[in-house]
């Protein structure tokens, strides 16, 4: 129930307060430290329209960089957002030139 109440309060802290939530995620991958039901939630909350294309602008150099290793556990997140994002004629265009899939970015 505690897991259940976390997670519904951090997608709403996610959509609200979405800047706050984005840079304290990127700060905690930098120093390699991935708390997976708050990724979870926020790649959720993120993939939705109207907001997947910030997130994109702001999760790119952190997928795409060699330097941040993304655990396994999160890679079925992390795809399910790229191809939410993937859909998003900027993010098409970047794919349509760097990578074959959405997927393969993370493979």
């Amino acid at each position: 129930v505690q897991r259940l109440f976390f997670r519904s309060k951090w997608i709403e802290v996610c959509r609200s307060s979405y800047e706050v939530c984005m840079q304290a995620l990127i700060s905690l991958a930098r120093q390699n430290k991935w708390p997976e039901g708050a990724w979870q939630a926020a790649l959720q909350t993120w993939s939705q329209k109207g907001i997947a294309e910030k997130s994109w602008k702001d999760l790119a150099p952190i997928v795409i960089s060699k330097e941040v290793i993304i655990p396994e556990a999160l890679l079925p997140s992390f795809s399910s957002w790229l191809e939410s994002s993937s859909q998003i004629s900027v993010v098409a265009e970047y794919f349509s030139k760097h990578y074959k899939t959405p997927r393969s970015i993370l493979y």
